[in-house]
């Protein structure tokens, strides 16, 4: 067995600044737009009740489907 070198440098294994560069990191989540918008309706519901919404309507398009299609700008 050969003896550690006293002059070789020491690694440092700690985390710096606290992090740690072992872990994993988390899966990415891709979200169908459905899935989404159900959540985000579904948070805003229960923190906000009712919501109402002002703004400037523009871009206005009604589509042959009975959609309407518009943008909505804050004021």
């Amino acid at each position: 067995m050969v003896p550690p070198d006293p002059f070789a440098p020491k690694l440092d294994r700690s985390p710096q600044l606290g992090l740690n560069f072992d872990e994993p990191r988390p899966t990415r989540r891709i979200w169908p737009v459905r899935e989404l918008v159900g959540q985000v309706r579904e948070f805003i519901e229960q923190q906000y009740g009712d919501v109402w919404v002002e703004g400037e309507i523009s871009n206005f398009r009604p589509a042959p489907s009975g959609h309407i299609y518009f943008t909505l700008k804050g004021r």
